[in-house]
């Protein structure tokens, strides 16, 4: 596993990449909620009113890193984040911003 603190946009996160066998779970996580790869389950965050948001890749392989992450788009909302302004279709760096 890898964690890394970054500075984007003025605001800090927390970065994760876990491998599981041939993925990475790559996950952002910011002071509001988590930007994550396919496999985070957002329905389940949602359970605790935490705003998640699970994204596709914008090319066609996985998301392997945080700026596969930022440059993706938005697949699923659940509904703590989508209050937040978060939509389907958003790249990850639009997401960031409202999170």
């Amino acid at each position: 596993m890898t964690h890394e603190k970054i500075s984007l946009m003025g605001k800090e996160a927390d970065t994760y990449i876990i491998p599981f066998g041939p993925l990475n779970l790559v996950a952002l996580v910011t002071a509001k909620g988590v930007i994550a790869c396919g496999l985070i389950d957002v329905s389940m965050l949602d359970r605790f009113k935490y705003p998640a948001v699970k994204m596709k890749s914008s090319t066609k392989r996985p998301i392997s890193d945080i700026n596969d992450l930022l440059n993706g788009q938005v697949h699923e909302v659940n509904q703590a984040a989508a209050v937040l302004g978060v939509r389907t279709g958003m790249t990850g760096h639009n997401v960031f911003s409202k999170l």
